[in-house]
């Protein structure tokens, strides 16, 4: 598939293509383009297919053999693209933070940037390097998303989240309590219900049989075991609720950043 796409790109551009080996393009000949263009268009096929290391090696051919300003910020931008389509967000950032000779493509960095720092939950950070972009923007549209990132910062910053140090309190006082104050009321319910039961099941049996009941010994360790995994589950079911919370606005970043 990966061939294919290459092939129509690299057609668009000139003739004498040679035949797709192991699914990679090889040495294009016969164009009326320069080499560089032809791989960065590869590298873009490779983009649609959301492969990134394919993206990253054909970028790398383009770079290689360009002298084009404009090609070198554009296969660099998509070199940065694809790490952030990998989640590798840190890689994104380090390569935004270059200097660039394309005005433009400065700016689609620092959206790129901007975007980067709101996928991994840096509110503030991002809120930061929007307001100090904002002010070198003169490209109301590069201003416009901009803007649109920012406020997603902002609400990044408000968004109302549990606290996993809470749940496990509220766990640990009372079973389940902690995961119903996360939203999952049926399963605290549940962890209410099992750890009771067991400790039910453990006093009984101590007192009819006293301290060496057999009864009382095993319902009194399941009642443990049950109780330290209520508490434990609380705590990353806050978790989870704070990251779902979290990966539902960041969600908003994924129009802004596209090729």
């Amino acid at each position: 598939q990966a061939g294919d796409v290459g092939r129509r790109e690299a057609r668009g551009c000139g003739q004498g293509v040679l035949p797709v080996k192991d699914g990679l393009l090889p040495v294009l000949k016969n164009t009326d383009e320069k080499c560089d263009s032809l791989y960065f268009r590869i590298a873009l096929s490779y983009c649609k297919l959301r492969q990134p290391d394919n993206i990253r090696k054909f970028c790398k051919l383009a770079l290689f053999d360009s002298s084009d300003s404009r090609i070198f910020s554009e296969v660099n931008y998509l070199i940065a693209y694809s790490f952030f389509i990998e989640k590798k967000y840190d890689s994104t950032q380090n390569i935004s933070t270059s200097l660039f000779p394309d005005t433009f493509w400065n700016s689609q960095f620092k959206i790129m940037k901007i975007a980067s720092m709101l996928k991994q939950f840096h509110w503030q950070s991002a809120i930061a390097e929007a307001n100090t972009s904002l002010q070198n923007i003169n490209d109301s549209s590069v201003g416009a998303s901009i803007n649109n990132l920012m406020n997603i910062g902002i609400k990044g910053t408000k968004l109302s989240l549990k606290s996993p140090s809470c749940a496990v309190i509220m766990s640990a006082v009372i079973p389940g309590s902690g995961k119903a104050y996360c939203g999952r009321m049926w399963d605290g319910l549940y962890s209410f219900l099992v750890v009771a039961a067991m400790s039910w099941q453990s006093y009984e049996g101590f007192s009819k049989n006293g301290i060496s009941s057999g009864r009382g010994i095993s319902f009194g360790l399941l009642g443990l075991i049950f109780y330290g995994g209520n508490i434990l589950g609380s705590f990353n079911a806050a978790k989870l609720y704070n990251i779902s919370k979290q990966s539902e606005l960041v969600a908003e970043v994924n129009p802004v950043i596209s090729w």
